[in-house]
């Protein structure tokens, strides 16, 4: 596989805006078949240092969400059984149907 490496001196510009405006303009080019640009270099440990970042802030949330849900939801879950209770009680079990009066 034979490659062309090309390199430039962003001072000035973050390293985020220079590969935007290269892709952008990249993405005009007509390449022949076989043919590819890859992105490497402090651009591909940019990306892939993102997702470091990702994974300590994904746990970071779960783990209060995973103490907060259960408590919650058996809150909760007392709450419709005292309506349950409150409502059996409002309700007659006999409500709807008809009565007839015996003399």
């Amino acid at each position: 596989m034979r490659e062309i490496r090309v390199s430039a001196n962003t001072e000035g510009r973050s390293l985020g805006e220079a590969i935007a405006d290269i892709k952008q303009r990249a993405a005009g080019l007509a390449l022949p078949a076989g043919y590819s640009i890859d992105y490497t270099g402090e651009t591909e440990d940019m990306v892939e240092s993102f997702g470091y970042v990702m994974q300590p802030l994904a746990i970071m949330f779960s783990l209060p969400l995973s103490l907060v849900v259960p408590v919650v939801y058996t809150y909760l879950d007392d709450l419709g059984a005292l309506f349950v209770r409150w409502w059996s009680r409002k309700t007659p079990a006999h409500a709807g149907q008809t009565t007839t009066a015996s003399r």
